[in-house]
């Protein structure tokens, strides 16, 4: 059982090349895991990190630490959204292999607990674009745009319940901090990962447009 999915701190150089990785001054050393991942990544941004490496891996087939699992794929889905290339380990529940709801995120280095992981892998690097499922922040509403099944899928969050929900769900949360039928209605749409007691928030917040924003 892996229960580190949420290392002390991760590796970051200023290159995304592996190639320019051993180039004097490249490595910016471990960055300690600390505050929020939003503003982790500012920080890590600010540093001139490009590439970042996660230790151990993201076990949601056997999470020994829920929090902790649910804050390292918090930490992919912002370093994805700063398109910050990310090495990680990704391992699904043979229960439910189904990449899919992840497919918005950075692709994994190494992806455990599907049929065929070598050619899902190829797959979802393939097909990986950012943009892919993101929300963005509006007067009075919040917006969703998820293309992770191959259509676009819009939804526009008015109701004070959904917003507070959205709020609380982002740094990760413990399922009975939202109310059932909201967290029901996230969860039917793949919008929320439930790991143990806690809950995960997949969509990325818009943070770089790949094209222009009136195109997305």
């Amino acid at each position: 059982m892996t229960v580190s999915t949420s290392p002390p701190a991760v590796r970051a150089w200023r290159d995304y090349d592996a190639r320019a990785l051993e180039t004097p001054g490249m490595f910016l050393g471990e960055v300690p895991l600390s505050g929020p991942t939003d503003a982790l990544v500012d920080r890590l941004w600010d540093l001139g990190a490009r590439r970042v490496e996660l230790p151990g891996r993201v076990d949601l087939a056997d999470p020994g630490d829920p929090e902790g699992t649910v804050r390292a794929l918090g930490l992919v889905r912002d370093l994805t959204a700063q398109a910050v290339y990310t090495q990680w380990r990704l391992r699904l529940p043979a229960s439910a292999p189904d990449w899919v709801p992840f497919c918005h995120l950075q692709p994994p280095a190494v992806l455990e607990g599907v049929p065929d992981a070598g050619a899902v892998l190829a797959r979802w690097r393939e097909t990986h674009y950012l943009g892919k499922c993101q929300w963005r922040r509006g007067p009075g509403f919040f917006q969703l745009r998820d293309r992770r099944w191959g259509d676009l899928r819009r939804f526009t969050l008015t109701d004070d319940a959904y917003l507070a929900a959205v709020e609380t769900l982002v740094p990760g949360a413990r399922a009975d901090d939202v109310p059932t039928p909201v967290l029901a209605a996230f969860e039917a749409e793949k919008l929320a990962w439930r790991v143990g007691d806690r809950v995960a928030w997949l969509p990325y917040a818009t943070r770089r447009w790949a094209q222009s924003a009136m195109l997305i």
